[in-house]
């Protein structure tokens, strides 16, 4: 098409799709191809018993000696230029000397020794060094009197081996002082237990906030307390009050269960769709939590009338889904 020879495969293109045609270019891809692959093979074959076998250092020095061979051969039959060439000794040394003197090789270089300080600085650490060496020297002395101090050793003049030696009756006195130690810190233990009991005895409840408040934060509060501030609220006929008192404690117990996340910004809608997504094998939760959540939002944002049998479903569904949630 390009140089206007006309071939079969410009007469009609269905020839391309002859199989002679490509088993011919197969055969001419695989012909150019095979010789690189196997090089490749024979590389990776030799790289890796090299390992082992360090044949490619081998390979190497081999190399290196044909190239060394090759230039000892010029030099020789070049004479004239290796003399031009040659460098002078004073020339090479200040060169070596410039370059170990790089920033990029100094540092493998020793450190020079600080040059020691004269006047009143070295007055005061050779005082030092000296009072250190004295404090050493005292403490080997009283290691060796303690050691001498609990050696054995007999009671002169005495050949029947009776009474207690000096070094015994020492150790006898070590002995009173570390029970007398122990004594002393075993009462101090049991009056620091005995006076901590009451403390706890005493603590105050947990304080609840008022219920009124939209922001109260469930969570704060344990459940128990919660539960405890319904029933007294239904004693008193506030049942309005009640069921919110039961709807915290549930919302305290979820988030104790970890199954909420209890902010004051979200609305029962996300906590059931949370729920839902923490409880896919337990859905009885999440259905009972949207019953109670249906009765709450009537009772306290649309004021209907809260009777005893609502505040006993609300309960009842509570407890169920503690059991579910437990199970």
């Amino acid at each position: 098409m390009l140089f206007g020879v006309e071939t079969t495969f410009t007469r009609s293109g269905i020839n391309l799709l002859n199989s002679t045609l490509f088993a011919t270019a197969a055969g001419l891809a695989w012909a150019a191809v095979d010789p690189l692959i196997k090089a490749v093979y024979v590389l990776r074959c030799f790289y890796g018993e090299s390992v082992t076998t360090g044949d490619d250092l081998k390979a190497a020095i081999a190399n290196l000696r044909r190239v060394a061979t090759l230039v000892c051969l010029l030099m020789a039959l070049c004479p004239t230029s290796r003399a031009q060439s040659a460098i002078p000794a004073e020339d090479l040394n200040r060169s070596i000397d410039q370059v170990i003197h790089r920033p990029e090789y100094t540092w493998r270089m020793p450190r020079d020794a600080a040059p020691k300080s004269n006047g009143f600085v070295q007055y005061l650490a050779d005082a030092m060094g000296r009072a250190l060496d004295r404090l050493g020297e005292w403490a080997v002395d009283a290691l060796n009197w303690l050691r001498d101090l609990f050696r054995e050793k007999p009671l002169a003049g005495d050949r029947t081996g009776g009474g207690l030696r000096p070094s015994q009756k020492l150790r006898w006195l070590l002995y009173a002082l570390i029970a007398v130690l122990a004594v002393a810190v075993g009462i101090l233990l049991l009056r620091l237990k005995r006076t901590a009991k009451p403390a706890a005895a005493i603590a105050p409840p947990a304080p609840v906030a008022d219920l009124t408040d939209d922001r109260i934060e469930a969570d704060k509060v344990p459940e128990q307390r919660w539960l405890e501030l319904a029933q007294d609220l239904i004693a008193r006929g506030d049942l309005r009050l009640a069921v919110r008192a039961f709807y915290l404690a549930s919302l305290s117990y979820l988030a104790r269960r970890a199954l909420v996340n209890v902010q004051a910004a979200k609305t029962n809608r996300q906590y059931e769709t949370e729920l839902r997504r923490r409880t896919r094998d337990k859905t009885e939760i999440a259905r009972l939590f949207s019953e109670n959540a249906l009765v709450f939002e009537r009772a306290w944002y649309g004021d209907h009338e809260v009777s005893v049998q609502i505040v006993e479903s609300f309960r009842d569904n509570l407890q169920r889904m503690k059991a579910c949630a437990e199970s």
